[in-house]
Order: C-alpha cells, then sequence, then structure tokens
C-alpha cells in the first residue's frame, strides 16, 4: 500500500503549465481547499513553488497524488533554467504583496478545453503571447485585481456561485476568455515604438531556451544574459504599455487610419 493515493483523477499537469496552476486544478478537482491540499502535500506557502521547484519533495508529491515524477519534467527544466539566469527569482518573475502574480493571454484560456496558467506568464519578461500576437492582460478587465496564484476557489463567488475554473477571475469570478485580445498584427504593429518591439522580439527569445534547458553561458549567451537582466532591473527600459492601455492607442490608431484593421 505504499504507493496507494488517497485522491483520485488527479489532473496531469500540462506541459507549460505552472505548479502554482496545477495546485488550484488539484484542489479544486478534490473538492478541497487549497490550504488542505497544501497541508496533505506538506508544502508551504511562502515557498515559490514555481522558480523553487528543487525545494519541492517531489517523490511525496508523487505518492500522494499517484502522478509520475516524470509529469512534472518540463516544470523543473524550466526553474532550473531560469536559476542561471536569476538564481533567487527576484528580477524576472512577478509578485504582488508576496504573491504570485501573472499575466494572461484571453484567447489562450478561452481555447484551452482545461483552462490553465502558463509557466511563462509569470515572467516580467513575457508581455505577449506568439500565437495570438497580442499583448497579454495583467488585471481582471472588471475589478482591475492582478491575478496571483495558487488560490482557493472556494472561498470565491460570483453571483452567489464559485469560481469553477482558472478562465474566472478569483477575487470578482469575471471571466477573464471575454476580454478582446490586445493586438498587434500587421499595421498596427508599425505604431509601435522600436524598443516595445525589441522588448516583445527578447521575451519572445527567452521563453523557448527556458524550456529546452540546455543553455549554457558562452561568449554569445552571455551578452543575451546580459540584456535580458538590464531589461527585467532598470525601470528605464521596462516595457511600456499594457493590453489595456495598447487597446486605447489602438482605438486612436484606427480613428486616425480608418483603412486600416487588425
Amino acid at each position: 500500500m505504499e504507493n496507494y493515493s488517497a485522491l483520485c483523477n488527479v489532473p496531469r499537469p500540462f506541459a507549460n503549465e505552472s505548479i502554482c496552476s496545477w495546485l488550484t486544478r488539484l484542489s479544486l478537482s478534490q473538492g478541497v481547499s487549497l490550504w488542505v491540499m497544501m497541508g496533505y502535500l506538506e508544502l508551504k506557502l511562502h515557498i515559490d513553488f514555481d522558480f523553487r521547484f528543487w525545494r519541492l519533495d517531489l517523490e511525496s508529491i508523487s505518492k500522494k497524488t499517484g502522478l509520475s515524477i516524470s509529469d512534472f519534467k518540463n516544470q523543473k527544466i524550466f526553474s532550473k533554467s531560469l536559476r542561471l539566469y536569476d538564481y533567487y527569482a527576484s528580477h524576472y518573475v512577478m509578485h504582488y504583496k508576496r504573491r504570485r502574480r501573472f499575466r494572461f493571454c484571453s484567447l489562450c484560456l478561452q481555447e484551452d478545453e482545461i483552462p490553465y496558467f502558463r509557466m511563462e506568464w509569470r515572467l516580467k519578461l513575457c508581455v505577449s503571447c506568439p500565437i495570438h500576437e497580442c499583448l497579454l492582460e495583467d488585471h481582471c478587465h472588471r475589478c482591475r485585481n492582478p491575478i496571483t496564484l495558487p488560490v482557493n476557489l472556494f472561498s470565491k463567488v460570483s453571483d452567489t456561485k464559485p469560481v469553477e475554473s482558472l478562465a474566472n477571475c478569483q477575487s470578482c469570478g469575471a471571466q477573464l476568455t471575454k476580454v478582446n485580445p490586445a493586438s498587434f498584427k500587421g499595421a498596427l504593429y508599425e505604431a509601435m515604438d522600436l524598443k516595445s518591439k525589441k522588448f516583445i522580439k527578447d521575451g519572445g527569445t527567452l521563453i523557448p531556451i527556458l524550456y529546452k534547458g540546455t543553455h549554457r553561458f558562452n561568449k554569445d549567451t552571455r551578452a543575451m544574459q546580459e540584456s535580458f537582466t538590464m531589461q527585467a532591473i532598470d525601470p528605464k527600459k521596462k516595457f511600456k504599455w499594457t493590453a489595456r492601455t495598447w487597446r486605447l492607442k489602438i482605438k486612436r490608431y484606427l480613428k486616425k487610419y480608418p483603412s486600416h484593421t487588425q
């Protein structure tokens, strides 16, 4: 009975899913609060599960959930790669009042059969979705609160009903998939300044490196690392657009050039 799991129908983490996202889905799938689940798995809330992955007892988690350690392979690679750039996860990773903050793509959540949050959505340099060519959302469109995970969805209500998935804001229950994406395709991309374009490009370059886990510091990649770090810690190099401000920019741009479309 050593490998017996007291849990049933345990969801496997998606290949690029944040551990914070998975913990939220896990507790929801078992019908218990996040705090009860974390107590069962013997996890401490102050640990950043996404980027302090090496501090988690994966053997214990594997036995208690019935999952294989290999189910967390990509999460391990991603967190290990990030440590080469940002050992203390203090420059690249977003936080909000000591909680783990995420951006998100409304179209990705809309297309997900089971909505989940990606690991890269926690990174300061990840400001856009390469699949849908739009800026990631920084806040809930209704209550303006940031998205922080893991979260106890059972304690959140909207219209007297519990929030049922990660496609809902954990603060007000609004559907995050209902947001009009802040697209920068085609002619609209021309309205963006060169520094902003470079920020988007560099973020898109960094993400595959972290997922591959084959990064080694040589002459070329060291210069790349210095560029990423500078953008992450220098206020002057921060990405100036949010999805909300870009939508306003689009509105003004289309009013000026009505013949252009997204």
